[in-house]
């Protein structure tokens, strides 16, 4: 076993001690036969076995709207994980944003997430 292999078999046991099913919900953006696109209702993804965590010390970043929010949830997930900047996801009542996406080092993906409205 290489050491990727082994952080993947780390990552996968993270998850799993407390791991649940995200259901990502995303804009989509079509064709107005115009030559222009519009918005399209939401879309949601298939949920996806994730670990939700919060940051010990929450950051600003700059929204897909160009708002300055604050990011306090990191969502952890493995290689592939299906999410994207703009993202909405709801966990423990509250709706979230995803602000980055980071598949670096290669044996996860993270989402960082804003609370919306915040």
């Amino acid at each position: 076993m290489n050491e990727a292999d082994l952080h993947l078999v780390q990552t996968r046991e993270y998850i799993d001690r407390a791991s649940l099913r995200l259901k990502f919900r995303r804009s989509v953006r079509t064709d107005d036969g115009a030559g222009g696109t519009r918005t399209a209702p939401p879309v949601d993804l298939d949920p996806q076995r994730v670990r939700v965590v919060g940051l010990r010390t929450p950051r600003t970043a700059v929204s897909p709207e160009g708002r300055t929010v604050t990011v306090d949830k990191a969502v952890v997930g493995l290689p592939g994980m299906d999410v994207r900047v703009g993202d909405y996801f709801t966990y423990v009542g509250r709706n979230y944003q995803v602000v980055t996406v980071s598949e670096d080092p290669g044996w996860r993906t993270v989402a960082e997430a804003s609370s919306r409205g915040a």
